[in-house]
């Protein structure tokens, strides 16, 4: 039972940790990456700033969802075969800013 209980705190913290609008310090990096993965370590370098990352993350998919929805009304790629494809990508792109973004944004 105790088990089941550190990947939830562990989680949390993360979220927490995630949710700060400034450079990782070291004190967040020891909490985060304790053991010192090297993995972890080099993701924590490329996020840096998590909030500031994340809405650049969210400024990429809508320039790429102004791009699908080019595509998706050019006659070179408004077949049958493309139609469905960029519906897809449409819909799930709504899902994500539903669940996601909304989330993130409410917190700041």
């Amino acid at each position: 039972m105790v088990l089941a209980y550190v990947p939830r705190r562990a989680k949390s913290r993360l979220h927490e940790l995630m949710q700060q609008d400034h450079d990782f310090t070291a004190e967040d990096r020891e909490k985060i990456n304790p053991g010192n993965a090297l993995s972890i370590s080099t993701a924590l370098d490329f996020v840096k700033n998590p909030v500031k990352c994340c809405e650049h993350v969210q400024d990429l998919i809508q320039r790429l969802m102004d791009i699908v929805r080019i595509k998706k009304d050019d006659p070179k790629t408004k077949g049958a075969s493309y139609v469905a494809g960029w519906e897809k990508i449409i819909l799930d792109n709504c899902i994500l800013n539903s669940t996601y973004f909304s989330t993130y944004k409410s917190t700041h």
